[in-house]
């Protein structure tokens, strides 16, 4: 009910009850020869007064029109998203109308119906819709955090492979990563994210962030700069050692401050790489030892390998995925014996 008609309806109301009450004892007073007026002007204002008090500690009527309006509002995108599933049961294959409706489940927090709609619509486009798949990355990670380390983790992994500069991505991608241990990679991603000029708060927040990140990065370096050479290594189970050399006719053509990402991957199994490192202008050639501790991802490991392919790879733009120009060469470990490889940067990514 509206305000006005609500006034409209109490004040009726208020006089009858007046007129109810004051109409007797009018009668009765006049009878007697009395003046009435002085008490039914007091009955006029008592009677509005007590029915105001006593509707304010018992009803739940709000008296403010923002709140009014949410409120129907509220009514309305109930009675849409009733109307949506109802459209959606009959028209199962509407990727559009699945988008829409969690949404709609998103904005009014209810999230594992969020989670259900855009899963829907993650089927539906077998994953190469990167909206649906990171929004259905989030609701899984709204539901429950710790989906992050788990399959919302690996979804936003999915989407960033087809939309590498995806936003939300980006950010949970950086999460994700963080929670992992990898601090490099969470610091390429948010990286990659304020460079697309989002809010000026959120550039803060980033900003703020890569450069706590460039910090612990600087002493991990230092740190490693007092480990023994990666040669110590050489031929230990779990351990893939690689030396790193560049091609002459790339030698000197790699921009100062490129990274050089170490990756090792097993051909059997797709995803993320087995493990990671990030090098900032290493002077070539370079031994690098992967371990289990480089680990991108729980229960993915150098160690449960069943082939293992170690990539070297500058990358033109700061990021661990591969694009167009980057100089990489790569090599195979032996895993009977686990003996170091060479890998000499020598081909351009198509």
């Amino acid at each position: 009910m509206s305000l006005p008609v609500f006034v409209v309806l109490a004040a009726l109301m208020a006089g009858a009850a007046i007129a109810v009450v004051a109409w007797p004892f009018l009668k009765a007073r006049r009878a007697e020869g009395k003046g009435a007026m002085g008490m039914v002007a007091l009955l006029a204002v008592a009677i509005p007064l007590a029915a105001f008090l006593l509707y304010g500690a018992w009803s739940n009527f709000s008296w403010d029109p923002a709140a009014q309006e949410a409120q129907s509002e509220t009514h309305s995108m109930q009675a849409a998203i009733v109307q949506l599933e109802e459209r959606l049961a009959r028209e199962t294959g509407d990727v559009e109308g699945w988008l829409l409706l969690g949404r709609s489940y998103l904005v009014q927090n209810d999230f594992p119906n969020a989670a259900r709609a855009y899963e829907k619509a993650y089927k539906l486009t077998g994953g190469k819709n990167a909206e649906a798949t990171v929004n259905y990355a989030e609701a899984l990670a709204l539901v429950d955090p710790e989906a992050l380390n788990g399959q919302a983790g690996q979804l936003f992994e999915e989407a960033l492979s087809v939309e590498p500069q995806n936003p939300k991505a980006l950010w949970y991608g950086g999460l994700r990563a963080l929670r992992a241990g990898d601090a490099a990679t969470a610091r390429d991603r948010w990286a990659a994210l304020s460079a697309t000029n989002p809010p000026p708060e959120v550039k803060t927040i980033l900003d703020q962030r890569i450069a706590e990140l460039d910090a612990r990065l600087g002493q991990a370096v230092a740190a490693s700069d007092r480990k023994p050479a990666a040669t110590a290594a050489q031929g230990k189970p779990g351990t893939a050692v690689v030396r790193v050399s560049i091609a002459p006719q790339f030698a000197g053509k790699v921009p100062a401050g490129t990274p050089l990402f170490v990756l090792a991957r097993d051909p059997t199994q797709p995803g993320p790489p087995l493990a990671a490192q990030r090098l900032v202008d290493p002077k070539l050639p370079v031994e690098v030892a992967l371990t289990d501790a480089d680990a991108m991802a729980a229960g993915r490991t150098i160690s449960t390998a069943k082939q293992l392919t170690i990539v070297a790879r500058y990358s033109k733009s700061g990021m661990p995925m591969a694009t167009t120009g980057d100089l990489f060469g790569e090599a195979r470990i032996d895993l009977s014996t686990w003996a170091p490889a060479e890998i000499v940067i020598d081909r351009a990514v198509p």
